[in-house]
């Protein structure tokens, strides 16, 4: 079973992809957080095997997500980096 975090503020996305990954049989969402701090928590304690991580994110971006796997302890998830945001130097 691939479990997967979802990192994103927008709470529709996150019941859409939700509910699209639970549909599959060999994957399941095992939390839904809504800014950069929760989500390195979350992966402490739940170590998915997928992080799905959106740039903008209130209290800490997903680049500081990004950044701060490499130096804490957090697991080392597959990240895929979605988001909305449109700066090419982004």
């Amino acid at each position: 079973m691939i479990t997967v975090l979802l990192a994103d503020d927008n709470t529709q996305l996150c019941d859409t992809l939700k509910d699209h990954i639970n549909q599959q049989e060999d994957m399941e969402v095992v939390g839904i957080v809504s800014d950069g701090e929760q989500t390195l928590e979350a992966l402490k304690r739940r170590c998915p095997d997928v992080l799905l991580l959106d740039v903008t994110m209130p209290r800490l971006d997903g680049l500081g997500v990004l950044e701060r796997l490499h130096t804490e302890d957090s697991g080392k998830p597959c990240v895929v980096v979605l988001t909305a945001l449109g700066r090419d130097d982004v």
